[in-house]
């Protein structure tokens, strides 16, 4: 069963390139959810910052609420291996439902675009939140942080990925 591209209380849609700043502000927020030290965050400040080109050249996909951006997801790569490249929360929006849905919604836009396999390299932080979503470790990666490794997940888009993606357990059910 594909999910609603609106929630009770958001709506998903196209990110603008006039956005860039207010992702990148988006994007600091939820890393700084977690904790992380302040000299970690000016490490990965690069990383959380998007850029009109970075919005006009890839799948963005925003959550937005009352005229407030509170969530965003990117697709980048290769159509037949695509990857999340951004997945961000507000922190007061983590719990809601608008992480599984701009997660479908993405799966449905790489399935789309020809994907057979969507990848992500997480945050430990959200590699749960990924296997719930159906996604398998399948490596790690190391950090800028050194003796931190990132996990790599990825899941199958082929048409029996799909149908497992869609037959997954609803947390709200």
């Amino acid at each position: 069963m594909s999910r609603p591209d609106t929630g009770p209380e958001w709506t998903l849609r196209r990110a603008r390139a006039t956005e860039a700043q207010i992702l990148t502000e988006l994007a600091h927020a939820a890393k700084r959810h977690w904790g992380y030290p302040e000299t970690w965050m000016q490490l990965w400040r690069a990383e959380l910052t998007f850029t009109k080109g970075y919005l006009r050249n890839h799948e963005v996909f925003v959550g937005e609420t009352c005229g407030q951006v509170v969530g965003v997801v990117t697709l980048a790569g290769a159509p037949e291996r695509i990857m999340i490249d951004h997945f961000w929360v507000h922190p007061g929006w983590i719990g809601h439902g608008l992480g599984r849905a701009l997660f479908d919604h993405a799966c449905t836009a790489a399935a789309r675009l020809g994907s057979r396999t969507l990848r992500v390299i997480a945050d430990p932080h959200a590699e749960a939140f990924y296997q719930h979503m159906g996604l398998a470790r399948t490596g790690v990666l190391p950090s800028l942080i050194p003796g931190r490794e990132l996990p790599v997940l990825e899941m199958d888009l082929s048409p029996v990925g799909k149908l497992a993606c869609a037959n997954r357990p609803n947390p709200d059910d």
